[in-house]
């Protein structure tokens, strides 16, 4: 099943080496700086990405909790099924 991973730390592009090794990467990327409008911003900005796909939730979020300040998402196909 395929989860992305949206951090919100340091980019760490070491981890999505590993992520390769270990054979769950299916891609990811660091992230710019955005445009922002004048006012608050309410939550951390994402600083990057991984989109892995793992066999388990539990693997998942071992990947997940390896970089600081994360979200983890299950991905669904167009159709609304989780694939």
């Amino acid at each position: 099943m395929k989860y992305l991973i949206l951090a919100r730390g340091p980019w760490d592009a070491h981890l999505a080496t590993e992520m390769i090794d270990a054979g769950v990467h299916v891609a990811a990327e660091g992230l710019t700086g955005p445009d922002l409008a004048h006012g608050t911003l309410a939550t951390p900005l994402v600083t990057g990405f991984y989109l892995i796909d793992c066999p388990t939730r539990s693997e998942a979020l071992a990947w997940a909790s390896r970089t600081p300040d994360t979200e983890l998402r299950p991905v669904e196909d167009p159709g609304g099924h989780e694939f």
